[in-house]
């Protein structure tokens, strides 16, 4: 009863709409320069006012469901703010309605999930001049609040907020499944319109050579997500998931050159990729799907993940392998580890042997 009273006692106020936004906006509380509503037009004022990041990380996931268990928001509650970050203006987690649309085909658009219900988006901006260390607990925290949705929630996500590390993907094959509803017509259309990789993708299994001003530079730019390096004779070495540098040798373990702070092992796992040598002119030649097992006609072989591989043997799909799972059924992708996948539907999900 106190609340009701205290809600009944509140100001009543009777503005037009503009004079609304501009209270909203905080421009009787000083945080709009007024007394103008020509201040709304000031972008660096208002409630929203914060320091300009330059870095950024962005991540997600989908949801097919309108109920959330109490565990799957817990677990969001945890990531956001139990185990949050707890300056200001870093993390923006939005849940974006979709409605779902059950009753279209998956395969009828590129980007498939159309019966998705809605959308998570988990972003985090930062200033760089926080310092390496404080880059490496924004990237942990988002790695980690992924694999606590990954317990969840499907291996799937919107290609606008496109993660190149996502948890849920082990293989550059559930990666893209992730995102596209039809791999093969996308991997088609990618070989046709731009074979080259003028606009760079992992829809195609053999990356292009790279332009070198668009590498990183020697020492002093991590490398882990160009993996190139303009200077000649450099190439990208890896020294966590978090940092790679463009250096002409590595040796792993503790480099004796980095700052004390930064002194943590090296893998030196070379990440960038060699540049192919320029092939001689040569007629183009009609593509032939090679068979994995036993020659047979392209038309007769199968195609890539929705077909059983198991008694046909061979794929259509160039770079594809019958991969076996058990003695019911194979399936054609490029690469396969050994074990349950989790990609696969709950009630199949017994283990690859990969064979």
């Amino acid at each position: 009863m106190e609340a009701i009273r205290s809600a009944t006692s509140c100001p009543q106020h009777n503005r037009s709409w503009v004079d609304e936004v501009y209270a909203s906006s905080g421009g009787y509380y000083g945080t709009v320069p007024g007394p103008t509503y020509s201040a709304l037009l000031n972008r660096d004022s208002g409630w929203g006012k914060k320091p300009q990041p330059d870095q950024s990380y962005t991540t997600g996931r989908m949801g097919y469901d309108w109920h959330m268990s109490n565990d799957l928001f817990n677990e969001f509650n945890d990531w956001i703010s139990t185990k949050g970050i707890m300056d200001d203006y870093v993390l923006l987690v939005m849940f974006l309605p979709t409605g779902g649309a059950p009753g279209i085909p998956d395969n009828v658009s590129a980007f498939g999930h159309r019966a998705a219900k809605w959308i998570v988006q988990i972003r985090y901006v930062w200033a760089t001049s926080k310092g390496r260390d404080y880059n490496q607990n924004i990237l942990t925290h988002g790695q980690n609040f992924q694999s606590g949705l990954d317990k969840f929630l499907p291996c799937r996500h919107f290609y606008n907020y496109v993660d190149q590390e996502l948890t849920c993907a082990k293989t550059n094959d559930q990666w893209l499944s992730a995102y596209f509803s039809d791999i093969s017509r996308m991997k088609a259309i990618k070989r046709r319109v731009d074979p080259d990789e003028v606009f760079r993708s992992r829809l195609l299994s053999k990356p292009s050579t790279p332009n070198p001003k668009d590498c990183a530079v020697h020492l002093d730019e991590s490398c882990a997500e160009k993996r190139c390096c303009q200077e000649a004779g450099d190439q990208c070495y890896e020294k966590d998931k978090y940092w790679a540098s463009c250096r002409s040798e590595c040796s792993p373990g503790i480099h004796s050159d980095d700052p004390r702070q930064y002194r943590t092992p090296w893998s030196c796992k070379v990440l960038s990729d060699a540049p192919a040598p320029t092939p001689a002119p040569t007629p183009t030649p009609v593509p032939t799907p090679v068979p994995t097992l036993a020659p047979s006609p392209a038309k007769e072989c199968a195609v890539h993940l929705n077909e059983n591989c198991a008694e046909k043997r061979c794929c259509q799909e160039a770079g594809d392998q019958c991969h076996e799972k058990d003695k019911y059924w194979a399936s054609c992708f490029s690469e396969c580890r050994p074990g349950i996948h989790s990609d696969d539907p709950r009630q199949y999900q017994t283990p690859w042997s990969c064979k």
